[in-house]
């Protein structure tokens, strides 16, 4: 497992779970969600960058995710983010995380930060509550 906290330091703002989707956009730019593309993207996936002005630009990602990399022994990443926690699970695991686990991850957030693990796929709670 590992943790990422991204809601310390000078850039904190810039990453929120809406990140851990495929596209993410907070009353924004349509963009490429940075932490899905951290960990389930390939090489050469289109990568929509917002730029100044509602400019976007489109370039290839330039190396595979760290799920794609065969050498990873990651089960799963929990990134604190801005406005909550996510839980990217690794697809094809070595070892999977155990249900009791998610449960204990999700009892321990509040449920305003808390987000559901689906396999590949997050959601945070108030995007399903929408």
């Amino acid at each position: 497992m590992l943790w990422l906290d991204l809601c310390s330091g000078p850039n904190s703002m810039l990453v929120d779970t809406s990140h851990a989707l495929p596209f993410a956009s907070r009353a924004g730019p349509i963009v490429s969600g940075a932490l899905w593309a951290a960990v389930y993207g390939t090489c050469g996936l289109p990568i929509i960058e917002a730029r100044a002005h509602g400019r976007h630009v489109i370039v290839p990602m330039g190396h595979n995710g760290k799920f794609r990399d065969s050498r990873t022994k990651l089960s799963g990443v929990i990134a604190a983010c801005s406005d909550g926690v996510v839980l990217l699970e690794h697809p094809n695991p070595t070892v999977s995380l155990p249900q009791r686990f998610r449960n204990a991850l999700l009892m321990l957030m509040d449920l305003k930060r808390s987000v559901l693990s689906v396999r590949g796929a997050m959601m945070p709670r108030s995007f399903l509550a929408q």
